[in-house]
């Protein structure tokens, strides 16, 4: 087998870890040395990279990921390769679901607390209240849904540097194109 077609391999074995949600065997793609540098100029090491993908890989995030690799260059023990990534998924985040949630809560509690209150205490804003408060945990279920499950959905170019290391081709450094 070809240098080229060993690092195809590894590079969609890296994909399939990823779309399998498997931290450890993602991150053992990556080189000791592995840095990476966004398109905003923001780079990060491997420590950095690990912990973004022990985030991105939870099930609750069900990311998906496919690979189309443009460009393979390979010079001995080094090769450079040029992807385009697309990426989608859905994040639940349980911390702002269940403020929202509780919010909506308070907001419906009070629009209760206002319609069996004593109507002849204040008239004229009894019903404009009891329709703001139920407005309020109206919105506040919306948040809740919009806010605590998010989709994902975007494509990337990147060039990617790679090392084989020990017969096996690991990533080395990424930058975003």
């Amino acid at each position: 087998m070809s240098d080229e077609s060993e690092l195809l391999e590894q590079r969609h074995a890296l994909n399939a870890a990823i779309n399998d949600h498997d931290v450890e065997k993602t991150t053992s793609f990556l080189h000791l040395d592995f840095v990476a540098q966004g398109t905003g100029g923001h780079s990060y090491n491997r420590q950095m990279a690990v912990q973004q993908l022990e985030q991105m890989l939870q099930p609750s995030f069900n990311l998906q990921s496919q690979i189309e690799v443009e460009h393979v260059e390979v010079s001995g023990d080094n090769a450079k390769l040029r992807v385009r990534r697309t990426e989608s998924g859905r994040m639940y985040n349980p911390r702002h679901f269940w403020m929202f949630l509780a919010m909506a809560a308070m907001f419906a509690g009070l629009a209760i607390h206002w319609a069996v209150r004593d109507v002849e205490q204040v008239p004229e804003q009894y019903w404009v209240t009891i329709v703001a408060y139920a407005f309020g945990s109206m919105v506040m279920i919306w948040l809740a849904f919009r806010g605590g499950l998010r989709s994902m959905h975007q494509t990337q170019r990147a060039e990617e540097a790679w090392r084989c290391v020990d017969g096996r081709w690991l990533l080395a450094e990424e930058r975003q194109l």
